[in-house]
């Protein structure tokens, strides 16, 4: 089993922290905050799936353990962080999922109570791009891994086993 022990690695001049749970050979899953969060987001989520499930937590620049301002970034610097991450660590499954065209690989989940808009949001986003899907747990706040942790882990183990 892999530690839970914050890891950095820098990309392009740009602290990213990360940290791993449970065996690499599980299939992974790569837990990604909003904005304003930090890795601990997921403290709840991570010992529902790490038995059966290698979760890799990834920090946004200036939010892992180098909490510097960092320049201005936005959806490409994420991803080109997140992909360089999963490359150091041995691969990112990226290419497998963009050949994927029936099973969405990513899922946002949430819970918005108060927004309508935001779900129609939501649904007219994945009418564009087909690898995204969604679902609404509707719990309290915006957060369902602090929510419902056992319906986040659910949702992951079903996605996981194709169900």
């Amino acid at each position: 089993m892999t530690t839970a022990l914050l890891k950095t690695l820098d990309v392009d001049e740009n602290a990213i922290s990360y940290d791993e749970h449970g065996e690499r050979t599980n299939p992974t899953v790569v837990l990604l905050t909003g904005w304003c969060q930090d890795h601990r987001l997921f403290d709840p989520l991570v010992p529902r799936l790490a038995a059966d499930h290698h979760i890799v937590r990834i920090d946004w620049r200036g939010y892992g353990a180098d909490r510097r301002p960092a320049a201005d970034f936005g959806p490409a610097e994420q991803a080109s962080d997140a992909i360089a991450v999963l490359d150091a660590l041995g691969g990112s499954p990226l290419a497998r999922m963009a050949a994927m065209r029936e099973n969405r690989p990513i899922k946002h989940l949430f819970s918005q109570h108060t927004d309508p808009g935001y779900e129609v949001a939501q649904a007219d986003f994945q009418t564009e791009h087909p690898w995204f899907s969604y679902r609404n747990l509707r719990g309290e706040t915006h957060s369902p891994t602090l929510d419902s942790p056992q319906l986040v882990a659910a949702e992951v183990r079903a996605r996981a086993t194709g169900r």
